[in-house]
């Protein structure tokens, strides 16, 4: 008879035996059952690495609070960033206007030639 496990059938003999173990014991190799015991090993590795990620956002939420402490140095603070946002807008602009012209330049001389093949070609065969 056939049973499913997951979303898997497979081919049991009828010893009434139907639980997972006992299936792949009867229709798995020696190798299909190693696969299978690593992918499990694998997503419980994947589980560990997540909680170790949720520990080091407390971390950061720690040091936010140790900025707030230094807002008497306002001066030097305002300084810094207004040279570091003049050097960051220069660059974002220089990017984004080679890219916009490249694009746009491509996009607009396609998008004309196709609706004006299409507009003649629609007069004509209405015509």
């Amino acid at each position: 008879f056939r049973t499913r496990y997951g979303s898997n059938e497979y081919t049991v003999m009828p010893f009434g035996l139907t639980n997972a173990p006992s299936i792949f014991q009867l229709t798995m190799n020696g190798m299909e059952q190693r696969r299978w015991v690593q992918r499990r090993a694998q997503r419980r590795r994947r589980r560990r690495r997540r909680r170790r990620r949720r520990r080091r956002r407390r971390r950061r939420r720690r040091r936010r609070r140790r900025r707030r402490r230094r807002r008497r140095r306002r001066r030097n603070r305002r300084r810094r960033r207004r040279r570091r946002r003049r050097r960051r807008r220069r660059r974002r602009r220089r990017r984004r206007r080679r890219r916009r012209r490249r694009r746009r330049r491509w996009r607009m001389r396609r998008m004309r030639r196709t609706k004006r093949g299409r507009r003649w070609r629609r007069s004509s065969r209405a015509g």
